[in-house]
Formats: structure tokens, sequence, C-alpha cells
């Protein structure tokens, strides 16, 4: 396998679009959720990836499981000459760790979408409209399409 660009054949990748494949309804989280209630929705849903909304609903950023183990983990060390107990439960919100926000158009399409999530090593991105999240594209939206 060369390390070129990645070629879908046939007609299939230029014209599903992320409107196309999408998950709904999203579920996000606000900026001052805690960490702990980030993990929880995560965890419940089966989520690799979430979106942090501002007061107004519009995507200011990325909560990942990654983000939030390195959060964690960062934290127990900061405080390990604490007990275990009194460590965990310092509040931490999203705010403190989200990542940048990134996101697609509804009419993205799956070549360009792949395309950027295996640039960035994300597993899965938010589709928007005028800056509100309105589904999320994972791999497991992909790969079924990309399989035909």
């Amino acid at each position: 396998m060369s390390g070129g660009p990645i070629r879908m054949v046939g007609p299939a990748a230029h014209k599903v679009r992320a409107a196309d494949v999408m998950s709904t309804p999203v579920l996000a989280v606000t900026v001052d959720a805690t960490l702990e209630r980030a993990g929880e929705v995560l965890a419940r849903n089966g989520f690799t990836t979430l979106p942090v909304v501002d007061e107004h609903g519009r995507l200011c950023g990325l909560i990942t499981e990654e983000a939030l183990a390195g959060a964690h983990l960062a934290r127990l060390s900061m405080y390990a000459d604490l007990p275990l107990v009194t460590a965990i439960r310092r509040p931490l919100t999203v705010r403190a760790v989200a990542l940048p926000p990134v996101a697609l158009d509804a009419d993205a399409e799956l070549f360009d979408i792949a395309r950027a999530m295996l640039q960035m090593r994300l597993r899965s991105v938010p589709v928007v409209r005028d800056g509100r999240p309105i589904g999320i594209v994972s791999w497991r939206n992909i790969l079924p399409v990309l399989e035909r």
C-alpha cells in the first residue's frame, strides 16, 4: 500500500453526502458540563466523540475519549499527594479539555469526509447547520458505503 491519497472507486463516493449517512439526533454537552458528565454520555451511548456546545447550542469544541482519559490521568498526577478520593472529587469542566471544533457541512461528500477524518485522525465529526450540530458522521456510517 502506498502512502498516497486514498481513492474510492465508483460513483458512490462522490454522490453520498454527510446528510445521507449522518446519525441523528445529536447528543452534546455544554462547555460547563463536568468531565464526569461527558464520560457518562460517551459511555452510555457508545460514542467516541461528543460535540461541545455553547449556551446558544453552537459548536465550540469536541470532547473525545482520548481527551477525557488524558484529563483524568493529568488530574490524578496533579493531585498525586492527595488521597485518591479527594483528587477524583475535584470537578473539571469540559471547557478545560475540549478540542477545537471540527465540523462538516451537510453537503460534504463522502470522499472529503473520509479524507479529512483520516488526516485529522478523528473517529467521528459533527455535521452542522448555522453552527449548530445536526448530526454526526463516524466510521460506522462511512464504512458500509465504502464496502459496497
